[in-house]
């Protein structure tokens, strides 16, 4: 019966093999597995705090000659967006004279999108490089780069306080009378806002400024001048939680 025993060793042989292979095939599956799980991102941590701000409204439209003013109460609403732990944005929206203001939101690192801006509209909103539009005069006195990014956002926050500061310019570079000043270089628009929160007695400042250049004819004047007319809304208040909010 030898022919028997040859085909018998075999059989474990072969199984084993198997189990080998099959051994080896868990083991790097196991490995691809730990591997993949110590490529996932650590999770982010996102908080936000909810803030009521009652206060008031100062308005202040500017003209050539004159200017003109109106204050109001209102509250403003706010939300501050941390991203472990460092404020990466803020949202604003106001109440002005009952009526509800669209929502203003500032993000850092957000470029045109965070502006609700359209990327078509670049050009429009500075996007691109701005275009000379001065009449006749020559502006070889100016640095011919002007930087592309108008949109520009900051946030600083401490333990007291949060700071806000965003502007935006926009249009073509023209020479226009500035603060009593002839001919100086500005962009056709240039809009501004500050914010100061203090964190401890919840005192909010912000002020909105609105600066375009516009042309105004004198009497008797062959054409007209071009001159840059502000626009400024400040409000003053103190914030408290939503929770602690009595309504």
């Amino acid at each position: 019966m030898e022919p028997a025993t040859g085909r018998a060793n075999t059989v474990p042989a072969l199984l084993m093999a198997g189990i080998a292979m099959l051994g080896v095939s868990m083991a790097g599956l196991m490995a691809v597995s730990i591997a993949a799980h110590a490529e996932d991102p650590v999770p982010v941590e996102i908080t936000t705090v909810g803030l009521v701000c009652d206060g008031q409204f100062e308005v202040i439209i500017g003209g050539v000659d004159t200017q003109a003013e109106e204050m109001f109460d209102g509250p403003v609403h706010l939300a501050l967006v941390a991203r472990d732990g460092d404020f990466v944005e803020l949202r604003m929206q106001a109440f002005e004279r009952g009526l509800l203001m669209p929502e203003e939101v500032f993000t850092l690192g957000g470029g045109l999108a965070a502006a609700g801006l359209d990327m078509a509209d670049a050009g429009q909103a500075g996007g691109l490089m701005p275009v000379v539009a001065d009449d006749s005069r020559s502006m070889s006195g100016m640095a011919d780069m002007i930087d592309q990014d108008d949109l520009m956002v900051e946030i600083t926050a401490t333990d007291i306080d949060v700071m806000l500061t965003q502007s935006l310019e926009s249009g073509p570079v023209i020479r226009a009378r500035v603060d009593g000043k002839p001919l100086v270089p500005t962009r056709e628009s240039i809009a501004r806002t500050d914010l100061y929160l203090d964190r401890i007695s919840g005192a909010v400042t912000v002020n909105w400024t609105d600066n375009r250049v516009r042309d105004h004819k004198l009497p008797g004047a062959i054409r007209a001048a071009k001159i840059q007319l502000r626009d400024e809304k400040i409000f003053t208040g103190t914030c408290k939680p939503v929770a602690q909010r009595t309504f």
